[in-house]
């Protein structure tokens, strides 16, 4: 059994290859229409396959990722190796470490129903999306905890709209549920 100071690295590493989503990240940067000079941000990026993907399109911007689990940023950094136009940061969304306007579009995949604040994380991504840049949220349909169920999807798109973002869409894609946005 490994020692507590190792089990974050075992676990992230069990994570990063059981608990897979090849086809989220596939559909989340397909839905993200990028263009060469985009600049990207994957909140709960996990071991970064979409930024990856994201960064063979996104060749004039940059593909960033972020996530809490300090292990998980250390994968994602070794499977991103060799694309210069990729970054990963430990953070939350809660608090982003990123100036203001720095990014035209930022996703979160299957991570939204772990945010421990999800008004703050919102305002956040607010924060550091240029104006008129997108969100883009995709979550599992589900009646439990990990996903969002169809009540709870149409809920986040009201409440975008009540806080201010621009033309708030929920909207379904196979197994699960999209909300996307632009920032004023």
């Amino acid at each position: 059994m490994p020692d507590e100071q190792e089990w974050p690295r075992v676990k992230s590493t069990i994570y990063s290859w059981l608990w897979r989503s090849p086809a989220s990240n596939s559909l989340v940067v397909a839905l993200a229409h990028l263009s060469s000079g985009d600049r990207t941000l994957d909140i709960g990026c996990g071991p970064g396959a979409a930024v990856r993907q994201a960064a063979r399109i996104v060749t004039k911007g940059r593909a960033v990722g972020v996530d809490r689990s300090q292990a998980m940023v250390a994968i994602a950094r070794r499977r991103a190796e060799g694309l210069e136009n990729v970054e990963f940061e430990v953070g939350a969304v809660e608090a982003l470490p990123f100036p203001d306007d720095t990014f035209t579009v930022v996703w979160t995949v299957s991570a939204f129903h772990h945010w421990t604040d999800p008004e703050a994380g919102l305002e956040e991504i607010r924060r550091v999306l240029t104006p008129g840049g997108r969100l883009i949220i995709v979550e599992a349909q589900t009646s439990g905890e990990h996903g969002l169920s169809a009540a709870g999807a149409e809920k986040l798109r009201a409440e975008l709209l009540r806080h201010g973002w621009v033309q708030p869409v929920m909207s379904r894609h196979q197994k699960e549920f999209v909300v996307s946005a632009h920032a004023r």
